[in-house]
């Protein structure tokens, strides 16, 4: 039953996943921050036709080696804050600034399933 239940599950994710679309993130409040300080980001991402508690969608965190690359990354779990009506949502986390240096962010949608849905190739959108 549970094999069927996972097939089932992975190919409506995978016939769905195609109408996900995440914008890049945005912080409330301009920096510079100092450690210690915290700074709330949000990003908009479109779900179609999948649920939010379908999917993980992360702030993807760290320092910046060079432009668009970052050393180290981390990752924050965000929570759907506002449902925009249309399959459309605003997720949002608080990040604490622990150490110093030039740090920059993206965000990213994985589906929330087993290791064998989350890690297909495909299954992960990033800002266009």
């Amino acid at each position: 039953y549970q094999a069927k239940a996972l097939v089932v599950q992975s190919e409506r994710i995978r016939s769905l996943w195609q109408h996900i679309r995440i914008d890049q993130p945005v912080r409330e409040n301009e920096g510079p921050f100092r450690v210690g300080d915290a700074f709330h980001a949000t990003a908009q991402v479109h779900l179609g036709q999948i649920q939010p508690d379908e999917v993980d969608v992360e702030l993807y965190y760290g320092h910046v080696k060079s432009f668009n690359t970052l050393l180290e990354g981390q990752t924050e779990l965000m929570s759907m804050e506002k449902d925009l009506g249309g399959g459309d949502y605003i997720f949002g986390c608080t990040i604490s600034c622990n150490m110093s240096g030039r740090f920059g962010f993206t965000a990213r949608v994985t589906p929330r399933a087993d290791h064998w849905i989350k890690n297909r190739p495909g299954f992960i959108v990033w800002p266009a």
